[in-house]
């Protein structure tokens, strides 16, 4: 199938009580363990280490901090209630939908699909810094958000329980990609839903 993986690759990475893990379920859950790290590393005066683990256009590309190229996105400051919530159903969304993507596409293909949305933030944030100086970043909800994109065009009519309606994905997307534009243009926010166009 166009070069990818066994569509099926049934192989997980392994087995908790019996359960197979598959890939979006392992990074859902380092994304998880980050969160609560980062909420340590805050309580215990470490938070300058998130600081340097955030993407900064200067640090990545001026001080040669490369690492934040790969590290932002897992970087999860529990700043808000809200925002850990939000995380949540974030994660929830990746474990299931990316392994559906990941089932159809292979292994190779998720995760090279998942590597290209990190890379995304840093080189389009590079391209604006020839104009000014962009804001920093991190966090994983564009790049999760990618994955829902990725779900719909696959699956486009797959209906989803949204509340107490069904809808299909593919406008669960169209909605959630329109709120996301709406919200950063009334906020002027305009670097963020570059991030969030270029990564769609």
């Amino acid at each position: 199938m166009l070069g990818f993986d066994s569509p099926n690759d049934p192989e997980p990475l392994g087995y908790v009580g019996g359960r197979p893990v598959h890939t979006p379920t392992a990074l859902a859950v380092l994304h998880a363990v980050m969160l609560v790290g980062g909420a340590f590393l805050m309580l215990f005066g470490g938070g300058w280490i998130l600081k340097n683990m955030a993407f900064a256009t200067s640090d990545a590309f001026g001080k040669g901090w490369v690492w934040q190229i790969f590290t932002y996105p897992f970087v999860h400051v529990a700043s808000d209630p809200f925002q850990i919530i939000w995380l949540a159903i974030e994660l929830l969304v990746l474990a299931r939908m990316g392994r559906e993507i990941e089932k159809v596409m292979g292994r190779k293909f998720f995760l090279g699909l998942y590597v290209a949305l990190i890379l995304v933030v840093p080189l389009v944030l590079g391209l604006l810094s020839l104009r000014g100086n962009p804001p920093d970043h991190s966090g994983s909800g564009i790049l999760h958000f990618s994955v829902i994109l990725a779900f719909a065009m696959i699956y486009p009519r797959v209906p989803v329980n949204v509340f107490f309606a069904t809808v299909e994905v593919r406008w669960v997307a169209a909605i959630g990609f329109g709120a996301i534009a709406l919200y950063c243009l009334a906020n002027q926010r305009i670097v963020l839903l570059a991030l969030y166009v270029a990564s769609g």
